[in-house]
């Protein structure tokens, strides 16, 4: 997996065999402005889309950030312009993580929306390995 960006609030890496996008919210995410929380979701959006991915797992245990009504509107617009349509989620370990994910779960329209929850990121990573183990037998 290549490192592709990281920044005071995320890393992000990319898969190419997969054509996956990861995202890890770093513990300083708990200090975003709502500006810079938009920031962040189009730096993610950006480079997925510049990437071509089509998956994308969010870590998100160390998630701590009030998410905004207004916020929940611009992740849906991107969620429903975006290529990706097979999302896992890592729930955050945080309790104010924990419920703007499960508020912005609940507001976001799940008929479009392909999201697995996991409970740590060992288990989101398998997740994504599925889909390598996938290609290679595709390819045989």
């Amino acid at each position: 997996m290549k490192k592709v960006i990281t920044n005071e609030y995320i890393e992000i890496k990319y898969e190419p065999e997969i054509k996956a996008i990861v995202i890890k919210w770093l513990p300083e995410n708990q200090c975003m402005s709502e500006l810079e929380f938009h920031e962040q979701l189009n730096t993610l959006f950006t480079t997925a889309e510049v990437l071509k991915a089509d998956k994308m797992l969010i870590d998100a245990n160390d998630f701590s950030y009030p998410i905004s009504q207004n916020s929940i509107k611009l992740i849906e617009n991107y969620v429903n312009k975006s290529q990706i349509k097979t999302f896992g989620l890592v729930k955050s370990q945080h309790l104010l993580g924990k419920a703007a994910i499960l508020r912005l779960i609940s507001k976001i329209d799940s008929h479009s929306l392909n999201l697995k929850l996991f409970n740590d990121y060992e288990t989101g990573q398998f997740w994504l390995n599925l889909f390598s183990a996938m290609n290679k037998k595709a390819n045989i």
